[in-house]
């Protein structure tokens, strides 16, 4: 390329930036968040490559071994082609979050700015840029994934339309023009020491300069036309749109900060009774990406060993813990014969005041915790099983035999030796002989059959007011992003929250 033509994109591309850049956009992280960010993307290129593998392997059942093949897709293979879309586009999301992050990094004088920061963007383009066209270089080997992906699907929160969006954005020639534009300015910008990517960066040009002299160009074409055709000049994303706007807030930032108070978890604590299913939201979380849907993280409450004697002192129960060997019927002594020092852990009560009352699965497993700390969260609810209360105890006795067990990093149902949250709900609710339980559907996420948490509250809202309806509504705090702060909301609000986009705090009023 002539000096004169890399003059004129750098002016271009360039200007652009600094007029999406605003005076309150926040000071450059320090070298440590930055190293953070880098390693984010690092484990959004691992998460994608896994989608990428995962589409070439449904080559021949979603129609891609060959060109254009016009075929229909069974049910199953349709929803494991939109659970991948949708896992996709939360990890370029992340990625997208992290260049609006560093953008400015491009505008600073040499001396004044970070060669970490310009790197983390670089390398967060070219992540996002890349896997972009390899899914599309995939999708369009048969002309009716338009048909599937452009289908609006509320229970992932994917709007109608979004695939024609996708396209007209990763297929633009702005965009690459851009990417010349960054390398010309990456070439004269001396890595950072230590900077243990640039194989990665290397190998990311090397394909997008490939296809931008092969199929990159001839789909670039053919996308133009069809968007000329469709009339349409959309962003690509929601997300897209809202996040330039708003980075200047610091709410954006609040790593140490979450919407509910005290003052609601206290209000939440009086509501709640042992066997309770707890769901909760963390904006901004890295734990949302790839996983389906709004709701992200479940936890059974199991209050305290006071609270429990009280609570299960009905005859059903003391007949069954007599079944079990304690002639007293207590099932506080049940829990402390069978599970030991586990147990007696469970009965501390720290100088705070905030005693275990939860049970539930994170990283690196199952563990027992305080309610104070499981709601450090920005939206909560809570659903009752509408079960006796002999089941809601064997679901708390099972709960406490899972104490210990390591996170399960396959997301596997299949096996019981480590565990994802909603995996230790559902079995711990299970059906039983002489127990009733809980009938949760699952839902195949690649090649394995899951049940994400949103799942379960899509269930909750299907079933709702129906002969069937297994949990009873208890309450739903509901995360206002602008306003900093969660508010009390209703049932009717719940049973649609499980349709919203990972961006719906940039939708909210």
């Amino acid at each position: 390329m002539k000096p004169i033509q890399i003059k004129v994109i750098l002016g271009v591309f360039l200007g652009l930036i600094a007029q999406s850049c605003v005076s309150s956009f926040p000071d450059l992280d320090t070298r440590t968040t930055i190293q953070e960010d880098i390693n984010t993307i690092i484990i959004c290129d691992g998460g994608l490559r896994s989608l990428l593998d995962y589409s070439k392997e449904k080559a021949e059942p979603w129609g891609l071994s060959s060109g254009n093949e016009s075929i229909a897709l069974e049910r199953a293979e349709k929803e494991s082609l939109v659970s991948t879309w949708r896992s996709l586009l939360d990890y370029l999301a992340q990625l997208d979050h992290i260049q609006q992050k560093h953008s400015q990094a491009l505008l600073l004088d040499k001396k004044e700015s970070d060669n970490y920061a310009m790197y983390c963007y670089y390398l967060a383009f070219l992540t996002q840029y890349q896997t972009a066209l390899e899914f599309l270089n995939l999708m369009e080997n048969n002309e009716n994934i338009h048909v599937y992906l452009n289908e609006a699907y509320p229970q992932y929160g994917l709007e109608e339309n979004l695939y024609r969006q996708f396209k007209y954005h990763f297929l633009n020639v702005f965009l690459a023009t851009k990417f010349v534009a960054l390398d010309a300015i990456m070439s004269e910008t001396k890595a950072p020491k230590n900077f243990e990517h640039l194989v990665r960066i290397e190998s990311a040009e090397e394909y997008l300069y490939d296809m931008g002299m092969g199929s990159g160009t001839t789909m670039t074409f053919e996308n133009g036309v069809k968007m000329m055709q469709d009339a349409a000049f959309e962003f690509w994303l929601p997300l897209q749109k809202s996040v330039s706007t708003f980075m200047g807030g610091k709410k954006l930032w609040r790593v140490d900060q979450s919407l509910m108070t005290s003052k609601e978890v206290q209000l939440v604590q009086s509501s709640l009774e042992p066997g309770d299913i707890i769901f909760t939201r963390k904006e901004w979380a890295l734990t949302n990406l790839g996983l389906p849907g709004f709701w992200t993280h479940t936890a059974l409450y199991i209050s305290t060993p006071k609270h429990r004697q009280v609570y299960f002192s009905d005859e059903e129960t003391k007949t069954w813990v007599r079944g079990q060997g304690i002639s007293s019927g207590d099932f506080e002594i049940l829990l402390e014969n069978k599970y030991g020092s586990t147990y007696e852990q469970s009965k501390i009560e720290p100088e705070d005041g905030t005693p275990f009352r939860v049970i539930e699965a994170l990283a690196p497993g199952v563990i027992l915790n305080s309610l104070e700390t499981t709601l450090t969260c920005d939206g909560v609810a809570a659903l009752r099983p509408k079960l006796s209360k002999l089941d809601k105890a064997k679901a708390i006795s099972y709960a406490f035999s899972t104490l210990g067990k390591p996170y399960d990093l396959n997301f596997d149902f299949r096996t019981d030796s480590a565990m994802v949250c909603s995996e230790l709900i559902i079995k711990a609710y299970e059906p039983t002989e002489g127990g009733e339980g809980l009938n949760i559907q699952t839902t195949q996420i690649g090649q394995r059959i899951v049940t994400p948490c949103n799942t379960i509250i899509q269930q909750f809202s299907e079933e709702y007011g129906t002969a069937d309806q297994q949990l009873e509504y208890v309450l739903f705090y509901d995360g206002y992003e602008k306003q900093n702060r969660a508010i009390k909301s209703d049932v009717d609000q719940l049973l649609e929250s499980w349709k919203r986009p990972d961006w719906h705090i940039f939708l909210q009023e």
